[in-house]
Formats: structure tokens, C-alpha cells, sequence
């Protein structure tokens, strides 16, 4: 599966790199990728908030899973009533608090084991 899974990515990112330079060639300005997102992030700190609990999750992993309940009872509950509030209030965040926020979310609480520690049957 773990081949099937390479190619499911490599194929989704080929797809959003094609799109995205296509529409960075077309007359239309602000509808790259990059920028919609940008744009969306500003006033929806879920946005930063999810790509930062990614980025910690696939980038930043544990040793160990010890304080993971109080991690995700004191970070997951503040990121979801941050995100509850810019999307009652479309607050104007700033952007790189919430991902940073949510790097340490993805770290503490859905962070993967060492690559050493995982067992696999490729």
C-alpha cells in the first residue's frame, strides 16, 4: 500500500503545481494557490491553525506520547476556541501566531513516532 499511497501523492501534487501555474499565466490576478490561501488565512485562522498542526504532525516527531492528554485538553481546546472566534468575529489574525500554534499542536498531541521506531513491510 505504502506504494500506492507515493503515487496517490505524487500524482495530487503534479496536479496542484500544473494548476497552479496555469492560472499564474492566466490574465486573472489572486487565484494561485498560494494566494487564495493566503487571502482566506488572514480573516480563518482554521487555515494557518491546520497547515501548522500538519506541519507538526508530518515534520516534528515524538519521542514519546507521555503528556499527550494534557497537551490536548490545554493547546487543542485554546486552537478551537481561537479558530471559534476569527470565524464568529472574522478577526484579522496574525497569521503566524496560529501556525505556530498549530505546530505545536501537531507536534504534542498527532505527532508521529521516529522513523526508526516505526516497523514496516515494504
Amino acid at each position: 500500500m505504502r506504494k500506492v499511497t507515493t503515487a496517490i501523492i505524487v500524482v495530487v501534487v503534479a496536479a496542484l503545481i500544473l494548476w497552479d501555474v496555469f492560472v499564474a499565466i492566466t490574465p486573472e490576478e489572486g487565484d494561485t494557490i498560494s494566494e487564495v490561501i493566503r487571502d482566506y488565512g488572514r480573516g480563518h485562522p482554521v487555515i494557518p491553525y491546520g497547515l501548522g498542526v500538519l506541519s507538526g504532525h508530518f515534520f516534528w516527531p515524538a519521542k514519546n506520547r507521555i503528556h499527550a492528554a494534557i497537551t490536548f485538553i490545554s493547546l487543542g481546546s485554546t486552537g478551537i476556541l481561537l479558530t471559534a472566534l476569527g470565524l464568529m468575529y472574522n478577526l484579522d489574525w496574525p497569521a503566524i501566531l496560529v501556525l505556530f500554534f498549530g505546530i505545536l499542536v501537531g507536534h504534542l498531541v498527532w505527532a508521529q513516532l521516529p522513523a526508526e521506531r516505526v516497523k514496516r513491510n515494504d
